[in-house]
């Protein structure tokens, strides 16, 4: 998880003749450091939808049913406190807080959420309640995306840097579901979504009905159970955003940089409007089938066809183009 956006970018950028692909002023309307970013959270959501699961990027957790009760709130993000007392070294480079520190009591994610209690340094001071986007951190060191909003006059000089930490919401989508009691366990059917049922009896389904976007999600089974049993829930984290070309490829292991980087070098290929990018799509989508390696023959079928279709008329009309462009070149 050591690559950052920018090393895939600086690869990619002698396939693409140097040309640049970040933008320090955005258009209106636009993200500083785009188009990178927005290439960036697309391969990295690409590779973490359906139906790819990753090993290393299940969340799990267990609830005990309720005779009758159809809804289950289930809490998807985790807290940790952050405490550093006086920070040792401070930078702030293009929107992006660093802060070091020998005595950070907590670790945290690339996406989580920061809530500051009063970071004071020089003439800044992050205002109690003001918020922050994770880029990395470790137990010395806590990088932090911010907006200029957040800083304010200074209003107190030193004492105890502490910051309240609370994951991004971690949950994207329900990949298993068992159902256990005594010696026997089923695994239920997942449906997008389920009506309400006042029949009790062994469920057979069940959906993610509710998303509130902070962490907490709410399950729905049907029927509704007609005893008490351990329901086991397994599903796929959520693709983190991009907030600087610093933040890191997490939470893919350093061994796939041979896959996302194909995906960001099609994703330029297709910005620039070069006529490479349909070929370097489609190699992209079937690496990441073949390096997957679990999906059944059908899922492979419906998931490439659908896509490489789609690559197959763009490098159609990709081709026509390259070609006009040429007979007028002629003539």
């Amino acid at each position: 998880m050591s690559h950052t956006l920018a090393e895939v970018f600086q690869y990619a950028s002698q396939y693409i003749r140097l040309a640049p692909l970040t933008f320090a002023t955005p258009p209106a309307g636009g993200r500083t450091g785009d188009p990178a970013l927005s290439i960036g959270d697309w391969v990295r959501q690409t590779l973490l939808a359906p139906p790819f699961a990753w090993r290393w990027n299940r969340g799990t957790t267990t609830i005990t049913t309720v005779v009758g009760t159809q809804d289950y709130v289930v809490s998807t993000a985790s807290a940790v406190t952050m405490t550093a007392p006086n920070p040792t070294t401070v930078q702030i480079t293009s929107n992006v807080l660093t802060l070091s520190s020998a005595g950070f009591g907590g670790t945290t994610v690339f996406g989580a959420t920061v809530n500051f209690a009063g970071f004071t340094h020089a003439s800044l001071l992050f205002l109690n309640g003001t918020s922050g986007t994770v880029i990395s951190s470790s137990s010395t060191v806590l990088v932090v995306a911010y907006n200029n909003a957040n800083v304010g006059p200074i209003s107190e000089v030193g004492g105890v840097a502490t910051a309240s930490v609370f994951a991004a919401p971690s949950f994207g989508w329900l990949e298993k579901a068992t159902l256990a009691n005594g010696g026997e366990s089923k695994e239920l059917e997942i449906a997008l979504a389920l009506g309400e049922d006042l029949q009790t009896n062994l469920p057979v389904k069940i959906a993610a009905q509710l998303d509130n976007g902070t962490g907490t999600v709410t399950f729905r089974l049907l029927p509704a159970p007609d005893k008490i049993y351990s329901l086991k829930l397994t599903w796929q984290q959520a693709a983190p955003s991009f907030t600087a070309t610093s933040g890191t490829w997490s939470p893919f292991p350093d061994y796939m940089f041979h896959l996302y980087s194909t995906g960001v070098l099609a994703k330029a290929y297709e910005y620039l409007g070069d006529s490479r990018w349909p070929f370097t799509m489609n190699m992209f989508l079937k690496q990441l089938v073949s390096f997957h390696g679990g999906l059944s023959e059908s899922q492979v079928n419906i998931f490439l066809s659908e896509r490489l279709i789609f690559q197959s008329s763009n490098q159609d009309s990709a081709l026509k183009t390259q070609q006009r462009v040429s007979s007028r070149g002629l003539q």
